[in-house]
């Protein structure tokens, strides 16, 4: 099990996809169980976040080390997704 996690990187060549659950962000990040994403939001090379059922997205953004990040929720859990990125609730 990964656990400690604090930011995801899907920056770099090509399309970038990943698939999280919250029960997965609640056991890879530390007891703040917020994950940071990072990634490409440019045309022809824009990565994407699909998340599970029951994030919350309250069109609420934060600025980190001057990227700025959406930011979703599911109970106690905290994704914040580079703007650019895509991003899916099933």
């Amino acid at each position: 099990m990964i656990t400690d996690i604090e930011v995801i990187n899907l920056e770099g060549s090509g399309e970038q996809t990943i698939t999280l659950d919250a029960d997965s962000v609640k056991n890879m990040t530390d007891g703040n169980n917020t994950l940071l994403i990072k990634g490409d939001g440019e045309e022809g090379n824009t990565d994407t976040v699909n998340l599970d059922s029951g994030w919350v997205d309250n069109n609420v953004q934060d600025v980190v080390d001057d990227t700025t990040y959406n930011v979703l929720d599911n109970s106690d859990n905290q994704i914040k997704i580079e703007d650019g990125v895509n991003y899916h609730i099933a």
